[in-house]
C-alpha cells in the first residue's frame, strides 16, 4: 500500500510540474497576419485602431461593417471614410456594387491589400507580384531575398524619405498596373520604385489603395519611421468619421475574402462576431498547451463512449432443455399404489374418472344408474344394453364392498376398458 502511494504521489507531483513549466513558458511570439483590430500581435492592428482618433481629430471611429455589408439601407453622415486592411479584397459583386456607389456619392476608401479582384475591372487597374530575381535581386538567393530588407517610399516630397521605410524582403513585391494615367494618381512606390499607392476617382470620391498591408500593422507601426509612413499614407483621407471595415474570416463567418451581409454590431456590441472574439474556446485554441489539453480530452471522452460506454450483462448461462419426467411420475405412483396393496382406493378412482368420462362425453348426470340413464347412455354410445346393465351393476357391487381382491379390481378395469373400445 505504501509503495503504491509513492507512485501516486511521484505521478502527481510530475503533472503538476509539467503543467507549471508549460503555464511559465515563455509563449512563442504568433506570426499569423490577422490584421485585427483587437490583436496585439505582431501583424495585427490594435495600434492603428488605438491611434486613429489621434489621426482624425477625434472623429468618430465605428467598428462596423456598414456601409458595404448593411442589410438595411441607413442614414450615413454627410461625409465619411471607409478603412481596410488585409491580404486580399475580394467580395461579392453586391458588396462591390455598395462599396462603388458609397464612393461615388462622395466618400473616400482606403483599402490596404495585396490582392483587388473584385476592383480591378471597374477602376481598370491589376496587381502583379515581382519576380525575385528581377534587376537588384538576381545575384541572390530567395533566401537572402526574404532575408534583406527592402522599402517602400511616397512620391510626394514633402513625405518623401531619402532612405526608404524599412520592410521585410518579400513583403513589398506587390505592385499596381494601370493603363489609365489620366484618372490614378501614384502616390507611393515600393523598393524597385513599382507603383505600391494609388489615389483613384471614382465619381465624387476618391479611391486610395495600397499594396503594402503589413506596414499598417503593429510590428511596422511600433517603429518610428514606419509609423511616420502611415500617418502620412493615412493623411490624404479628410477629417471624417471612419468606418473600420475587418475581414470577417477571422470571425468566423466565411473564407476566401467572403462577407457576411450581416450588420457587425461596433466595438463593444452585442454581434454574433463579437460573442465568438470574446469566447473562451478562442483563447483555448490560441494557446498550444491548452489546445492539445482540450483535444486530448475530446478524444478520451470519445474513447470511453466507444469502448467502456457499452452496455455490460453477466454471462448467460446455458439452460438445458426440460426432461419429460411424466413416466417416471406414473412409475413412482404405480409403485406407490403396488405397495401399499390398496385395491378398494384405486377401484374408487378409476369409477370417479369412468364417471367424469360419461358426463363430459354424452352429457348425462351419473347420480344415479336408473334406467333411464342406461337407456340414454345405450342409444348415445351404441353399446348393448344388456352389457352396459352388467358393468354398472358390478360398478355398484364395488362400490359396496370395504375390501377388494386384485382379481375384482382386474375385472373393473377390463368391463370399463370393454366398454370404451365399443363407443
Amino acid at each position: 500500500m505504501k509503495s503504491k502511494k509513492r507512485y501516486i504521489i511521484f505521478l502527481a507531483i510530475t503533472i503538476i510540474g509539467y503543467i507549471l513549466v508549460e503555464y511559465y513558458r515563455p509563449k512563442p511570439t504568433n506570426w499569423e497576419a490577422s490584421y485585427s483590430n483587437k490583436d496585439k500581435i505582431p501583424y495585427g492592428c490594435e495600434v492603428l485602431y488605438k491611434i486613429l482618433p489621434e489621426l482624425f481629430h477625434n472623429q468618430v471611429i465605428t467598428d462596423k461593417k456598414f456601409p458595404l455589408f448593411a442589410v438595411k439601407e441607413q442614414k450615413l453622415p454627410a461625409k465619411s471614410n471607409f478603412l481596410y486592411v488585409y491580404n486580399f479584397f475580394d467580395v461579392d459583386s453586391v458588396s462591390t456594387e455598395k462599396l462603388l456607389k458609397y464612393v461615388s456619392d462622395g466618400n473616400n476608401a482606403f483599402i490596404a491589400a495585396e490582392q483587388f479582384s473584385s476592383l480591378e475591372d471597374t477602376l481598370h487597374f491589376k496587381t502583379s507580384y515581382m519576380d525575385i530575381f528581377e534587376s537588384d535581386s538576381t545575384k541572390k538567393d530567395v533566401t537572402a531575398f526574404l532575408r534583406d530588407s527592402s522599402g517602400v517610399n511616397l512620391v510626394n516630397p514633402k513625405f518623401h524619405q531619402t532612405l526608404n521605410y524599412p520592410m521585410k524582403g518579400g513583403s513589398d513585391n506587390t505592385y499596381f498596373q494601370t493603363n489609365d494615367t489620366t484618372q490614378a494618381t501614384v502616390l507611393g512606390v515600393n523598393g524597385s520604385g513599382k507603383v505600391n499607392f494609388l489615389k483613384i476617382p471614382f465619381g465624387n470620391g476618391f479611391f486610395y489603395l495600397n499594396t503594402t498591408p503589413l506596414a499598417f500593422t503593429n510590428y511596422y507601426l511600433l517603429k518610428k519611421k514606419n509609423a511616420d509612413y502611415v500617418t502620412q499614407a493615412l493623411s490624404y483621407l479628410p477629417d471624417y468619421q471612419i468606418f473600420w471595415a475587418e475581414h470577417i474570416y477571422r470571425r468566423g463567418f466565411a473564407s476566401k475574402g467572403r462577407f457576411s451581409h450581416k450588420p457587425h454590431e461596433g466595438r463593444g456590441g452585442t454581434g454574433e462576431d463579437d460573442e465568438y472574439e470574446n469566447s473562451p474556446l478562442k483563447y483555448i485554441v490560441s494557446q498550444p498547451p491548452l489546445k492539445w489539453a482540450y483535444f486530448l480530452t475530446i478524444f478520451g471522452l470519445i474513447s470511453y463512449v466507444l469502448f467502456e460506454g457499452k452496455r455490460r450483462q453477466r454471462i448467460i448461462p446455458i439452460i438445458e432443455t426440460p426432461r419429460n419426467s411424466s413416466l417416471e411420475f406414473v412409475e413412482t405412483i404405480g409403485q406407490l399404489y403396488f405397495t401399499q396393496q390398496n385395491h378398494k382406493d384405486i377401484s374408487e378412482k378409476k369409477i370417479s374418472y369412468f364417471l367424469t368420462f360419461i358426463r363430459n362425453k354424452f352429457f348425462l348426470k351419473t347420480k344415479e344408474f336408473d334406467a333411464d340413464f342406461k337407456n340414454d347412455l345405450a342409444s348415445k354410445s351404441g353399446v348393448g344394453l344388456s352389457e352396459i346393465n352388467q358393468l354398472f351393476d358390478y360398478i355398484i357391487y364395488v362400490q359396496n364392498q370395504s375390501y377388494l381382491s386384485e382379481n375384482q379390481l382386474l375385472q373393473l378395469s377390463q368391463k370399463i376398458e370393454n366398454f370404451q373400445k365399443q363407443i
